[in-house]
């Protein structure tokens, strides 16, 4: 509704939007409907949607096709490029960049493996929920006991990207906003991390005006 107010013509989702995502006709009904309704409507006033999957709903990358047909989305389950002018952007969820995370990318590469988006093709919902809800329950405690470094992004990941060719760097997952401006080759370039939004509404803009990001 705040979006629907302000002059937007591009909006990018950083995953984990949705808590969980299961492609059944009740839980979509249920849980997900009125907000891809709310897509829908944005998409229709001129606003375009990309939508990047998160650690915690990656599962819509599977049947993306029928989500983007209903409600006007890109969806994409890896990083993309993004051209802004004269600036090229990448833009992710973030989990990708937390090399330091071993255990969190040993069950990254696992759950997010073939086999088991099969698995929890064939059972049933409810019982998607239930494991779901334990796993969440499971990767709080570790996260808990996990090191501050360990879940932060290595500023060395950030230089091996800026050292490609990017200019800005966007971000979530990390629970926390940040702004870098690492200069790589003589120029200085944006790294921006969007904070954790249960704490508050928090988006990065850019004012096209004046040519700058902030977050607000």
């Amino acid at each position: 509704e705040r979006i629907r107010q302000m002059k937007i013509g591009e909006l990018f989702i950083l995953g984990d939007f949705f808590d969980l995502w299961i492609d059944s006709p009740y839980f979509i009904k249920k849980s997900y409907q009125s907000i891809l309704d709310k897509f829908t409507n944005l998409h229709q006033s001129g606003v375009n949607i990309t939508y990047l999957v998160g650690n915690r709903d990656f599962l819509i990358t599977g049947f993306s096709d029928g989500i983007a047909k209903h409600a006007k989305l890109k969806v994409y389950d890896t990083p993309q490029l993004y051209r802004l002018g004269p600036l090229t952007l990448y833009i992710s969820h973030g989990d990708e960049l937390c090399s330091l995370d071993h255990h969190y990318q040993i069950y990254k590469a696992f759950i997010r493996s073939p086999l088991m988006r099969l698995i929890v093709r064939l059972i049933p919902g409810r019982a998607t929920m239930a494991i779901a809800n334990l796993i969440s329950k499971v990767s709080k405690r570790c996260l808990e006991k996990k090191s501050h470094v360990s879940v932060e992004v290595p500023i060395e990941e950030i230089h091996k990207l800026l050292a490609q060719g990017i200019d800005v760097v966007i971000h979530g997952h990390c629970h926390r906003s940040y702004k870098l401006e690492p200069e790589i080759g003589g120029s200085k370039r944006q790294v921006w991390c969007i904070g954790d939004w249960s704490k508050g509404i928090r988006f990065l803009f850019y004012d096209a005006k004046n040519k700058i990001f902030g977050l607000r």
